[in-house]
């Protein structure tokens, strides 16, 4: 087991076991030269995660054929604890072979949002890590 500046270092089965739940993340893409974050809603299927951006401003923003990095995080402020998964690769367009409770979802509500990303799995990694304290001050976000 790694201990470093990110915490406790995940195996890779755990980092996977984490994503497997699906939700939201977020990708770190390039725009214009200039790093951009975006959130996503994904999915993890078999060794691969499916997300989908949605729309921003009427723009499409799926990000094909670009390194890019994904993800997902989450806080137990019981514990006062958290974790953080992460992967690295090439978007590429996802054509599933039938559609899935998530895709069948996202299309239902979001009926302008075909396309969706892949990202294959071999770079993952991941860390648990202890927080600086009371997370429920910083869990109260404003609405916009």
């Amino acid at each position: 087991m790694k201990v470093g500046l990110a915490g406790v270092e995940l195996p890779r089965e755990v980092c996977l076991g984490l994503l497997g739940h699906g939700g939201l993340g977020r990708i770190a893409i390039s725009e214009a030269a200039l790093p951009l974050i975006l959130p996503v809603q994904y999915e993890l299927q078999d060794d691969q995660i499916v997300f989908c951006c949605g729309t921003r401003q009427g723009q499409a923003r799926e990000p094909i054929n670009q390194v890019i990095a994904f993800e997902a995080h989450g806080v137990d402020a019981a514990s006062f604890s958290g974790w953080t998964v992460q992967v690295r690769d090439l978007a590429r367009v996802y054509v599933p072979e039938s559609t899935t409770a998530f895709e069948h979802c996202v299309l239902r509500h979001r009926p302008d949002s075909r396309v969706f990303s892949a990202l294959d799995t071999r770079d993952v990694f991941g860390s648990h890590y202890e927080l600086c304290g009371d997370v429920s001050m910083s869990s109260q976000q404003p609405s916009p």
